[in-house]
């Protein structure tokens, strides 16, 4: 009976149970290329290289949007500023929303700051 019972606890470890799936999670490959500025609201949207198009950006977890003297700024987990308002950035990540009246990149991996 031991035996019995092992082998089926080997065989679900194995298979997985009938509905469930484990899906990795990763960060998209993609990068978004602009200037970072505040809008009306206090809020630092991403104006695209490209085509001048505006993103709203979810930070990943322990970032955020501070204002420090009176610029509002990124900080990573440990407070540091990794970029604000008039900074020229890439951000690693991917679409989250894009429709006519939305935009909104998922960021994660790298920002770094790029030249103007």
């Amino acid at each position: 009976m031991a035996a019995l019972v092992g082998r089926l606890l080997l065989a679900v470890t194995l298979l997985g149970l009938p509905g469930c799936t484990v899906v990795p999670q990763g960060c998209p490959a993609a990068l978004l290329e602009g200037t970072l500025f505040t809008d009306p609201n206090g809020n630092l949207l991403v104006k695209q290289d490209v085509n001048g198009e505006l993103w709203s950006v979810n930070w990943p977890d322990g970032y955020s949007e501070q204002t420090v003297n009176g610029r509002v700024v990124v900080t990573d987990v440990f407070g540091g500023i990794k970029a604000g308002d008039g900074d020229r950035v890439g951000i690693g990540g991917g679409v989250e929303v894009e429709t006519p009246n939305e935009k909104r990149w998922g960021a994660c991996g790298n920002m770094d700051s790029l030249p103007r």
